[in-house]
Order: C-alpha cells, then structure tokens, then sequence
C-alpha cells in the first residue's frame, strides 16, 4: 500500500510541476526580441534627446546589432520549440509510466489471489 501512495504522489508532483501551459506559453511570448524605441524624461528637451540618441544609435550600431538579435531570435524560437517537444514527450511517458503501474497493481493483486489459492490447497492437501 505504501508504494502505491508514493507511486499516486509521485505522479501528482510530476503532473503538478511539469506540465504549465501558461509558464510554455509565456515563454513562447517573451521569445522575441524587439528594439525598444529610446525615450527621454527631461522637460521640452525630451523629444529632441530621444531622436538624437536614435539617429546616433542608427549611425553607430544598429545595422551591427540587428544581426545578433535576429540570431538570438532564431535561438530562443528553437528553444521553444525543443522545450514544447520535451514536454509532449514527458507527458507520453507520464502516460506510459501510468498504465504500467495500473498493470503492475493488477499483477500484484493477481499474485495475491494465486497465493491464497496455493495456500488455500496446501492447506486442503495437507489435512
């Protein structure tokens, strides 16, 4: 009985922490990167900062750094990917691991039978 209960726990804790749809989901959100546009605080001048630091952004680094963020793009969509697949394959194993402990429970109480019945003839036979 114990190792049943285990087994039960077990699998409600894999169920429990492997399988967050919305954890996948949000993962699968924040996968892309996107240049956020520059924004300034200062008062009257804001505007006129911000488009500065933006032209000067574009002069110096935006053409060398559009490139590595399309490659991080890349990864972080096969990383994904890969983690989605994970996870189907995880929960078909979960699926697999549960028959054949149903199968094992329905052996074990099988055994249980056949031993009382060799028990029980034992028992008639030696009388």
């Amino acid at each position: 009985m114990y190792k049943r209960q285990a087994l039960d726990d077990l699998r409600d804790r894999a169920r429990q922490d492997a399988f967050d749809d919305a954890a996948l989901a949000g993962l699968a959100a924040a996968a892309t990167v996107v240049e956020r546009p520059f924004v300034s605080n200062v008062p009257l001048f804001g505007p006129l900062i911000a488009r500065f630091r933006t032209a000067w952004n574009n002069v110096a680094s935006r053409w060398y750094v559009q490139h590595v963020v399309e490659q991080q793009n890349t990864f972080n969509a096969l990383a994904v990917r890969q983690l989605a697949t994970y996870e189907f394959e995880l929960r078909e194993q979960l699926a697999l691991l549960e028959e054949q402990v149903v199968e094992q429970e329905e052996l074990r109480r099988r055994v249980q039978e056949l031993a009382a019945q060799v028990a029980a003839l034992r028992r008639e036979l030696g009388e």
